[in-house]
Formats: structure tokens, C-alpha cells, sequence
């Protein structure tokens, strides 16, 4: 665990002692010493705070009259209360009277070393044993919350891995099969679309009136002339029909491709960047997958993409043959 201990220049060597101690129990304590010349010691000092798993302060007279000493308890109760959960394990060892604590860092379960002398220049030796035996008893326990934290994390990120991986490859299968489907349906409308306009074409050049001139009757010319027409007419609004289909299914079939490939770099950023990646960017990578908002082709047409406008035609028509 990682562990920082704020302490007055004239408690060192006690600080030193713990320090000591905590490292031969395999934890990483951080030691100001190996700050480097050029580095601002300010932002490293808060650094060292913010990633601090357990802040260790000894409180004393001297620590009350430091300057530095205050700053640095102050960033360690921001960092403290910037944390909803509380992860970080503070933990105040007072030495000699409770009133050389803070006030605030009272709540905290201080541990407490008495004097050994009226003069208050040596602390009680017993104490300091039972001290660090105290101490190191709160770290091993929350060193074992914090690995049972982990653990849960970790098992929990797994299972959220493997339902994102079963649900990305679920999701793929489902946008290939429509994309190659969306493809085959239009590929085989556009070809249909090509048949109205051809059986149109023939008629129009194949009627009687056309073939064999013209007929004795007007009337039957006329009949025979509208006949022709509106049958062209309506061969061709279902040529546009099938054609207008044809490209619905053939933009649905991109959008699926456009998904997959928004799908396929959301998974590359999660391989690449799942452990340290933030939720919102997770989310901000696989956000490009939904491009077209619940709209599809399908549902923005209408029937003037295909209507033969029928009652235009006889209204034009009618009214020439008044005339």
C-alpha cells in the first residue's frame, strides 16, 4: 500500500522509525528525499497526497506551529473528502497531548503517545510500541478491505467484459446477417424495377393504334390511346416503386456497415484502452454506432415517391377533350 506521513522536521526521527517499519512490511512509503531538484515540490507533495492509499500525520506541538505542516494536513483532508467513498485511510497519531491535534482530525481514532517527562521532550517508550503495533494492525485491515475491494472490482469488471463481449458479438452477427440481407434484397428489387419499364417500353411501341395505324373509329382510337397510356403509366409507377424499395434496402444495408465499423473501433478502444479508459469515454467511443437517430428510409417515404399522380392525368386529359 501506498502510504505518505506528514510530520514537523523536528519529529523525523520518529517519522523515520515508521516509515522504516511500514516498508520492511512491503509497504511504499514515500520519502520527500527523493523529490528531484527541478521537480515543483508543491504539485508533487499534493501528488503524493492524492494517490496516498493511507495518510499517516503526526501531530505534535511543533506540527501545530509548522506552516508546511498545516498545508499539508489540509490537502490530505481535500483529499480525503473529494473521495464519496472514502477510500483513503487516514490516521492521526498525536504525539503528547490530544490538543496538539487538530480539531477536525479528532474524529479519525487517534492514536495517542503520551510524554514520559513534565518537560514534554520524551515520549513514552511502552507507548510507542503499542503505537506501532496499533498502526500496523489498521494498515493489515485496511489493506485487506482494499484487496477484497479489488477483488470485487475485478470480478465484476470480468463479468461486464464478458456480457460486453457476448453482446458486441451478438450485435455484430445480427448487423453482418441484415447488412448482406438489406444487399440481397436490393440488388434483386432493382432488377425487378428494370422488368415494369421494359413490359412499359413494349407496349408502347407494340399497341394496335401503333402497329396497325390508325383505326376507322375516333372513339375507339381515343379508347385504345388512354388504354395504352395509363397502362405505361402505371408500369412505370411500379418500376418507381420497386426502385424506390431497392434503395431503401440498399441504405439500410450501409448503415449497417457504418455500424459495424462504429462497433468494431468502439471494441479496438476498449481492447486497447478498456483498464484506464473512464466510463463517459467508453461511452463516447461506442456512441457513433446509433447514426441514424430511430429514423430509416423505410419510414421517411411517402406515397408521392411513387404515385402515378393518376387524377392529374385524367383532369388534364378531360379537360383538353372539352376543348
Amino acid at each position: 500500500m501506498k502510504v505518505y506521513i506528514s510530520y514537523a522536521n523536528a519529529n523525523h526521527k520518529f517519522a523515520d522509525l515508521i516509515g522504516k517499519t511500514l516498508m520492511a512490511d512491503g509497504h511504499n512509503v514515500f520519502n520527500p528525499a527523493e523529490i528531484m531538484p527541478s521537480s515543483n515540490i508543491y504539485e508533487t507533495l499534493a501528488e503524493q497526497i492524492t494517490k496516498a492509499d493511507v495518510i499517516i500525520i503526526l501531530f505534535s506541538k511543533e506540527y501545530q506551529l509548522s506552516e508546511w505542516a498545516e498545508k499539508e494536513a489540509s490537502y490530505a483532508m481535500f483529499s480525503y473528502e473529494r473521495e464519496k467513498d472514502h477510500k483513503q485511510l487516514i490516521i492521526p497519531i498525536v504525539l503528547g497531548d490530544i490538543e496538539n491535534c487538530s480539531f477536525q482530525y479528532r474524529r479519525f481514532n487517534c492514536i495517542i503517545i503520551p510524554y514520559d517527562d513534565n518537560n514534554h521532550n520524551t515520549l513514552n517508550g511502552i507507548a510507542i510500541e503499542k503505537a506501532i503495533e496499533q498502526l500496523r494492525f489498521r494498515l493489515g485491515a485496511h489493506a485487506a478491505t482494499v484487496k477484497e475491494e479489488k477483488e470485487k472490482q475485478t470480478e465484476t469488471a470480468k463479468k461486464v467484459e464478458k456480457g460486453l463481449s457476448i453482446y458486441l458479438k451478438g450485435t455484430m452477427t445480427r448487423l453482418k446477417s441484415k447488412e448482406s440481407s438489406n444487399k440481397w434484397f436490393a440488388y434483386i428489387l432493382y432488377l425487378l424495377s428494370i422488368t415494369p419499364l421494359g413490359a412499359a417500353l413494349y407496349i408502347a411501341t407494340h399497341a394496335s393504334f401503333v402497329a396497325n395505324g390508325l383505326v376507322d373509329a375516333p372513339v375507339s382510337l381515343a379508347i385504345q390511346a388512354v388504354t395504352t397510356l395509363l397502362t405505361v403509366i402505371l408500369f412505370i409507377s411500379t418500376s418507381k416503386l420497386l426502385f424506390t424499395l431497392a434503395k431503401s434496402f440498399m441504405v439500410e444495408a450501409i448503415r449497417c456497415s457504418d455500424r459495424i465499423h462504429a462497433i468494431s473501433f468502439g471494441k479496438f478502444f476498449l481492447d486497447a484502452y478498456g483498464n484506464d479508459a473512464t466510463r463517459e469515454e467508453v461511452l463516447k467511443a461506442f456512441s457513433a454506432w446509433n447514426i441514424d437517430d430511430g429514423k430509416t428510409s423505410f419510414r421517411n417515404q411517402s406515397g408521392d415517391d411513387y404515385d402515378p399522380k393518376l387524377e392529374k392525368f385524367i383532369t388534364v386529359l378531360t379537360s383538353k377533350a372539352e376543348k
